[in-house]
């Protein structure tokens, strides 16, 4: 794995966590800058944020009181720089979406 796109991978989520969450560094005690170790916790063993972290309660506030609309505009946003840096716009790009609306927890029956 190359550590320097790594490092690239993680700051991205650390900003979009601060963007989309409306945390910033000297306005709420804990931003994306701290969050993001539980959320990669998480993903990286497949288990909820509780099992791995001690940030749950300010994650869920936060996702709580930001508007739907920051999240949205920052995805957005994301993707449109990086299309720039990768020139999506002059290349075939295959895009996928979940449409689905129904959550789902537990084991896949397959």
């Amino acid at each position: 794995m190359n550590r320097e796109r790594f490092v690239t991978s993680i700051t991205g989520l650390r900003y979009f966590i601060d963007d989309s969450l409306a945390t910033k560094k000297g306005q709420q005690a804990v931003t994306g800058f701290e969050l993001s170790e539980s959320l990669l916790d998480a993903a990286a063993y497949n288990t909820y944020i509780e099992t791995v972290g001690n940030k749950t309660d300010t994650l869920y506030l936060r996702a709580k009181e930001a508007l739907t609309e920051m999240t949205t505009y920052t995805y957005l946003d994301f993707i449109k720089r990086m299309s720039q840096k990768f020139d999506w716009k002059n290349k075939k790009v295959m895009l996928a979406f979940d449409y689905t609306d129904e959550d789902f927890y537990g084991d896949c029956s397959s």
